[in-house]
């Protein structure tokens, strides 16, 4: 992906923002990639893998606060189970954290491996989806 302007940028970004309130499910962020896209003539798949790169850090400084919380925490006697439930579920979202960094790093090491079981996975539901879904894993990884 090459150089972007600033006024391309922020137009796609005030319309996600614009999204993002009016719309649920963060319908916003697909907006935003899209209209970039379409702007600078950019492929949609590689504006959304900045999308999910910006979530990715927005997820790991959520794990780092759940982390360091317990550490700062005082609990009064007999309520070190709300102690005990944080921890649990730092390491709930450590573990779900781990294992999206490890399927995105196969996809973008192999592309075309990730997309062919991408393609198998969904072959279930849709045929004709399986495809799409196959050229957009393998585009998103490169």
């Amino acid at each position: 992906m090459g150089r972007v302007g600033w006024r391309s940028l922020l137009s796609s970004l005030s319309l996600g923002f614009l999204f993002n309130l009016v719309f649920p499910a963060r319908a916003g962020e697909l907006v935003r990639s899209f209209a970039l896209s379409r702007r600078e003539g950019t492929p949609a798949s590689s504006v959304l893998a900045t999308v999910v790169l910006e979530r990715l850090f927005d997820g790991l400084a959520i794990i780092l606060l759940l982390g360091l919380v317990p550490l700062a925490m005082t609990v009064p006697p007999g309520r070190e189970g709300v102690l005990a439930g944080v921890r649990a579920a730092g390491a709930v979202a450590l573990a779900a954290y781990a294992a999206l960094m490890i399927v995105l790093t196969v996809v973008g090491r192999r592309p075309e491996a990730a997309g062919r079981v991408a393609a198998r996975l969904t072959r279930v539901v849709h045929r004709g989806l399986a495809a799409k879904i196959e050229q957009g894993v393998v585009s998103f990884g490169r």
